[in-house]
Formats: C-alpha cells, sequence, structure tokens
C-alpha cells in the first residue's frame, strides 16, 4: 500500500506514461479517506467553538488538499491512458472533487444538507469514472508506452 503512495508521490505532476490499476486506486482511496477525515475533523473542531484548533484543523485540512490535488489528477491521467483513454478526461474528475472540496470548506458550520444537490449532481459522472478507472489496462504496449511495471 505505501509502494503505491509512495510512487504516486515521486511521480507528483507526471502526466504521461501509465499506472497499474491496483496503483492507482489505492493512491485515491487514501486521497479519498484523508480529505473525508480532515473536514469532518474541521467540522467537529467549528462545531465545538475552539477558534484556534479550528483555524489549526482547517488548514492542515486545506493543505492537505491542495498538496495532493495535483498527484490526484496525475494518477487518473495515466491510469485513463493505460486504459488507452486521453488524460484530457481527467479534468472532469479534477474539477468536480476540487469544487465538492471548496464547497465543503465553505460550508463548514451547515453540515452536508448544502451539498446534497452538489452530490447528486456529480453521481452519474463519479460512478462512470470508476468505471473506466477500474477497467483493465492495455496488457501490452498503447500510445501511452509500456505497461505498469515495464516502464
Amino acid at each position: 500500500m505505501t509502494g503505491a503512495i509512495g510512487d504516486a508521490l515521486r511521480h507528483y505532476a507526471t502526466f504521461h506514461g501509465r499506472t497499474s490499476r491496483r496503483d492507482a486506486l489505492i493512491f485515491l482511496v487514501a486521497f479519498s479517506l484523508g480529505n473525508y477525515v480532515l473536514v469532518n475533523a474541521t467540522k467537529l473542531a467549528v462545531a465545538s467553538g475552539s477558534g484556534p484548533l479550528a483555524v489549526a484543523v482547517a488548514t492542515i485540512s486545506a493543505v492537505f488538499f491542495a498538496a495532493l490535488i495535483l498527484p490526484m489528477s496525475a494518477v487518473t491521467a495515466r491510469r485513463l491512458q493505460d486504459t488507452g483513454r486521453p488524460a484530457v478526461w481527467t479534468l472532469i474528475p479534477t474539477a468536480a472533487v476540487t469544487f465538492i472540496s471548496v464547497a465543503e470548506r465553505l460550508v463548514i458550520g451547515q453540515g452536508y444538507a448544502p451539498l446534497i444537490p452538489v452530490f447528486l449532481g456529480s453521481a452519474p459522472f463519479v460512478l462512470w469514472f470508476l468505471w473506466w478507472l477500474t477497467r483493465p489496462g492495455d496488457p501490452g504496449e498503447n500510445r501511452f508506452g509500456p505497461p505498469p511495471g515495464r516502464q
């Protein structure tokens, strides 16, 4: 597991080449869980009324997201390329994740109710992308390079 995360961070902004399904999904799940935990920790800190704690947790949460959005996009691009799809499709989930994460942080004290329309509107795209990301990669070399592990 740490190998997949370390590999994603070593190729922080590398959008060319290919990434295996396993490595991509491990990194994307770790990123999603980390973001979820930090956003909810911020909500708890805000709800507790502890100003300095809320600011500290919110800052950590924002730095985590800002630092990892680029490798999240790069991993997604390389995973799509492993399945023969162009990296430009990465713009859709990157924009959606950024929008939802920023919206979550803007309505941090109001719970998730204001975001329900956003979640419902993005659900079809999330499912579509998950389907793409979980497809087997091309077994041989494709126009984006050799299979992961042979690069």
